[in-house]
């Protein structure tokens, strides 16, 4: 399993949640098994996108399509700033049951 993580200012959350579900880069037909958005409590200007892909290859291509997208002001009106963007190989997935939880 790999994800693609991608992170960035947005500057409006309602915008930048449209144009995400616009899907200007065709998630499901590049690969997209599943994906989180993540944002962090403490500032509501910023969005963390996990997508899981089943190869690098695949995650790596979805990558070059999206920086297509971020040029673009008219599919990415919300953007705002640098986006920082990564592969990454999962090494090790887990869930914990009920009896193993603190």
């Amino acid at each position: 399993m790999h994800t693609l993580r991608i992170e960035h200012a947005i500057g409006d959350y309602d915008a930048w949640k449209k144009a995400f579900d616009r899907d200007p880069a065709h998630r499901r037909q590049s690969g997209v098994l599943r994906y989180r958005v993540l944002r962090p409590e403490c500032d509501r200007h910023h969005v963390m996108i996990d997508l899981d892909f089943d190869t690098a290859n695949q995650a790596q291509a979805f990558l070059r399509a999206m920086q297509q997208v971020w040029r673009s002001r008219e599919a990415a009106p919300a953007l705002s700033g640098e986006v920082q963007a990564r592969v990454l190989e999962a090494i090790e997935c887990r869930e914990l049951q009920a009896s193993e939880a603190p």
